[in-house]
């Protein structure tokens, strides 16, 4: 990484691993991700590590995509889970592979961690991402909220953030993360399926989950001193501070705190190509208490031609410079779905993602 600017790719360990292959895989399809990107100017990995509230490594402390799979409803959910526990009973741990494997080629290694728990019920037939912990209870569900129209898009099933244990089930997995491997992090992603806990829940439990960032912090220091290593903290999340202040994210005490290393923001329903005021107030607190932001680009829809996607990507990196970062590479990741300032989930576009630090 250069002195004073980042480049990070996030790539996901489903659609460009496990899904497109048949099992069993070996370690060499399962490093291809990394390797195909050695060589472009990328100093950090992003690595998904599974689907919500299931994981597709050897965890101890969690569970594991497709352990309680009976039938599944696609071929390609099956097959994610086959080839994960096809590589464990052939001695290998998957993220061990590919973590160890990208430091030897130069990156910085961060798993990526998706927060969304979603109940379902028991069925015979799932779709392989159907944890125990999650199915069994349906009591911690948010429950649909009528009398707030801005949780229209929101997931009715998902657990609250607010129940303790939830928040407990999800640190456990955090600290495996950072104690049981030799990463270098963890990026928390704050953006996709929030908000984490239910609206009603916002006025009373905001401080809940800055606390629960606070345990978090705890961790990762903690890891840090066992193993001799930085854990760096990353939180990714909308570019919008009142957005996420009415959903339960206090970025300012995070950033004023120091509880994250650095801020990842997306766009807000779309790219930056018309829009950065948002995104300028959050760089400007950042910038006062020395965080690095990394600005996410969303391509437009795929249906558009290359020239036009070229053109618009121009244009967000022109506007991100005006919010105060240089021009940004723009790295292909799966497109998350946008959050409005009013904390309402919008419709994704299809593209690509990518982040840079700032230049200082």
């Amino acid at each position: 990484m250069s002195g004073k600017r980042e480049i990070m790719f996030e790539t996901d360990g489903r659609h460009s691993s496990v899904y497109l292959y048949e099992p069993p895989m070996h370690v060499r399809q399962y490093v291809e991700p990394i390797d195909e990107v050695v060589d472009l100017g990328i100093d950090t990995i992003s690595y998904v590590v599974g689907d919500c509230s299931v994981l597709l490594y050897d965890t101890k402390v969690g569970e594991r995509w497709g352990h309680n799979v009976d039938l599944a409803d696609h071929e390609v959910w099956y097959r994610a889970g086959h080839n994960c526990q096809a590589m464990i009973d052939s001695g290998y741990d998957p993220l061990m592979v590919v973590c160890q494997h990208a430091q030897q080629r130069g990156f910085t290694f961060l798993p990526h961690l998706i927060l969304n728990m979603h109940h379902t019920a028991h069925e015979r037939v799932t779709n392989c991402r159907v944890a125990d912990f999650t199915t069994d209870h349906p009591e911690w569900q948010v429950g649909a909220e009528l009398d707030y129209p801005e949780a229209e898009f929101d997931a009715p099933n998902r657990l609250s953030f607010a129940v303790p244990e939830v928040r407990q089930n999800r640190l456990a997995v955090i600290g495996e993360l950072v104690s049981d491997y030799p990463t270098d992090g963890i990026e928390m992603n704050f953006h996709d399926y929030a908000p984490f806990i239910a609206r009603s829940e916002v006025a009373e439990h905001t401080d809940t989950l800055t606390e629960w960032m606070r345990q978090i912090r705890q961790t990762c220091a903690a890891a840090a001193a066992e193993q001799g290593r930085a854990k760096r903290l990353v939180a990714r999340v909308a570019a919008t501070l009142e957005g996420n202040r009415l959903i339960g994210h206090d970025i300012e005490t995070w950033l004023k705190e120091g509880l994250v290393d650095t801020l990842i923001v997306l766009p807000i329903g779309g790219d930056f190509s018309s829009e950065t005021a948002r995104l300028r107030e959050l760089v400007q607190l950042a910038q006062g208490v020395d965080i690095p932001v990394l600005v996410g680009l969303d391509s437009v829809g795929a249906e558009q031609t290359a020239e036009v996607r070229a053109s618009r990507r121009r244009c967000q990196c022109l506007r991100c410079r005006g919010a105060g970062h240089p021009l940004p590479p723009l790295l292909s990741a799966a497109p998350p779905l946008p959050l409005h300032a009013s904390g309402q989930r919008a419709p994704a576009l299809p593209g690509l993602s990518g982040y840079c630090r700032p230049q200082r």
